[in-house]
């Protein structure tokens, strides 16, 4: 439903590819796959939009969002459903 805003959490899968050596020290090298994510749904914020949601930016606190459709502007908390 484009009237609803559903919240996810993605985070980029890392695994260990290989074991380095400095000196005398073995040390493992990480790295990220850009492809492989996983997500996992945090909040749903339902029923505040009466129309399609065209907008969603987050604020720079980091702890609030603004969402917009045709008529209205919501400000949003991320702790606050």
């Amino acid at each position: 439903n484009d009237k609803t805003i559903k919240l996810w959490k993605v985070n980029p899968e890392s695994k260990i590819c290989a074991i380095e050596r400095y000196g005398g020290l073995r040390l493992p090298r990480v790295s990220t796959t850009g492809i492989q994510a996983t997500a996992s749904q945090r909040k749903i914020y339902a029923g505040a939009h009466a129309y399609h949601i065209n907008t969603i930016s987050p604020c720079a606190d980091g702890e609030t969002f603004l969402s917009a459709d045709d008529l209205r502007i919501n400000i949003w908390h991320f702790d606050v459903t």
